[in-house]
């Protein structure tokens, strides 16, 4: 029953993206301390199933699993977790995690303690790079459990990314492509637009500029290929 009951689940969220009747959805915004708690969790090796919720202003969380070889699991599509988060309706909860997966439908930031500022945690968002020689390309931010991708500079390659927050609007970015350029520079988020725009150089000291658009920002589908 308990593998019936899995195989309708993945039905569900293959049919309905990252629609699930518990999970949350819009922009998320998780503190540091969520997200130390989140990559805990989805880091132990002995468990199984993991289901997380979480408060949207990151005051609670809790988590529902199964032990390796424990045997059948009740699988509830995050109903207790989301009961366990709320405390008895001290919080509203919604599934971030549902088995091993994060299924949250919208963007997610992480809120930098020192610098005041969100940042990308999990999602993807449209993205441009400009530059005197290649014009404009458009590109994509892909961030998987805060790790950073960019795809579209490269035909056919996905390049790393990086940034440094240093204040609540600004900070330092660098983006490796294999085999090719390296971009490095400072960026500043524009409160006005929500639009991140950057300025700097790739590898032949050639300026360019490169911009992210927050407002368009959406979940990442389960079971994707970036970790």
């Amino acid at each position: 029953m308990f593998r019936i009951l899995l195989l309708l689940a993945g039905l569900l969220l293959s049919a309905c993206g990252n629609q699930l009747a518990n999970s949350g959805e819009g922009p998320l915004i998780l503190s540091e301390r969520a997200v130390k708690q989140l990559q805990t969790w989805q880091g132990k090796e002995r468990l199984t199933d993991l289901t997380l919720a979480v408060d949207r202003h990151s005051r609670s969380m809790f988590a529902t699993h199964c032990n390796v070889g424990a045997g059948n699991c009740l699988d509830d599509s995050g109903l207790r977790a989301v009961e366990g988060c709320e405390r008895g309706g001290l919080f509203e909860c919604s599934v971030i995690v549902y088995q091993e997966e994060i299924v949250w439908d919208g963007p997610i930031y992480v809120r930098n303690h020192d610098a005041r500022q969100s940042i990308p945690y999990h999602g993807r968002w449209p993205a441009k790079l400009s530059s005197q020689k290649a014009g404009d390309i458009a590109a994509t931010l892909i961030v998987a459990n805060g790790n950073r991708y960019v795809e579209g500079l490269m035909p056919g390659e996905t390049c790393s990314s990086s940034v440094q927050p240093r204040n609540q609007s600004g900070g330092a970015f660098a983006i490796t492509c294999p085999g090719g350029p390296i971009y490095t520079g400072t960026y500043q988020a524009s409160g006005g637009d929500n639009i991140v725009r950057g300025t700097g150089t790739d590898t032949a000291g050639e300026e360019v500029r490169f911009s992210i658009d927050l407002n368009a920002g959406q979940g990442l589908e389960p079971y994707s290929r970036y970790r």
